[in-house]
């Protein structure tokens, strides 16, 4: 049972999910969920890879065995960020804290990923996804600046380098979630920003290396 507002993590296996009040359930699976990959609305596109991103990995197994895991959101949060991080042997789920306001445009995020795609969703409020693709070597690949308002709920997938940032605009209460695939490194070396690291280990080839000094 949950009164809502949280995640929760799965295990393996046969599930199901009832909502006996009503409400919304966001569920979120990695490609090693081949059961369900073909009802995927964007199947096709990725039918022949991606290229450009570094292949999905398995983290360790977590601590204590496959069981269901539970995170009230409201016990996680912090006064230095607006993020709440969680981890699982796949995936990494940001589920950041409302907006209280829209998004003050002298203070945006432009970045960018070398290797690994983001999906931001978007279950409550309207933004704009600002993304400037780079430019090759063959200037008839090169593409104009988007600048794309969705409303909610709604799934953005930025490809590796290209420089994005989101902007939250309307109403207060606006929530987005950033999905990444494996887990980050960068975020899941800085000790203590990845809510339930306890659970979810590093896997080797992590262990032992420091935190880089930015965040992106």
């Amino acid at each position: 049972m949950s009164d809502g507002d949280a995640l929760t993590i799965v295990p393996p296996g046969d599930s199901r999910v009832s909502l006996p009040d009503g409400g919304w359930v966001y569920r979120v699976f990695s490609k090693f969920a081949v059961d369900v990959l073909t009802l995927a609305r964007n199947a096709s596109d990725y039918a022949d890879g991606a290229p450009d991103v570094t292949a999905l990995e398995s983290w360790p197994e977590p601590v204590g065995g496959w069981h269901l895991r539970h995170y009230p959101l409201a016990e996680h949060v912090r006064s230095d960020t607006t993020m709440r991080l969680f981890r699982t042997c796949h995936l990494m789920i940001n589920v950041f804290l409302p907006n209280k306001a829209p998004r003050d445009i002298r203070k945006m995020t432009p970045h960018s990923h070398a290797d690994f795609e983001q999906g931001s969703l978007a279950i409550r409020g309207h933004y704009i996804h600002h993304m400037r693709y780079p430019w090759t070597p063959d200037k008839t690949s090169w593409r104009e600046d988007e600048h794309t308002e969705v409303g909610s709920p709604s799934l953005l997938v930025i490809p590796p380098k290209v420089i994005h940032t989101s902007q939250s605009i309307g109403e207060s209460g606006m929530r987005l979630v950033d999905i990444f695939a494996p887990p980050r490194d960068d975020f899941s070396l800085r000790p203590g920003l990845v809510c339930n690291e306890a659970e979810y280990p590093l896997p080797e080839r992590l262990k032992g290396i420091s935190a880089p000094l930015q965040l992106a």
